[in-house]
């Protein structure tokens, strides 16, 4: 699955504000993740960590 990050958001270590920033996804950066659980999207690929969904948007993959 895939989403649109609508603001500059902390790409964290683990589902929590206090765990430590892996680094800063950018405004209109599209990620790719693999699941959603207490408003936290589970990322994949190069971007491996967790963000809050709260600041994304869904993108339609054109794969589906």
């Amino acid at each position: 699955m895939k989403a649109k990050v609508k603001t500059r958001l902390n790409l964290r270590k683990q589902p929590n504000r206090e765990a430590d920033v892996i680094r800063i996804l950018e405004v209109d950066e599209i990620i790719d993740y693999t699941s959603e659980k207490d408003g936290w999207l589970k990322l994949k690929g190069r971007s491996a960590g967790y963000c809050m969904k709260e600041y994304t948007d869904n993108v339609k993959d054109p794969e589906e």
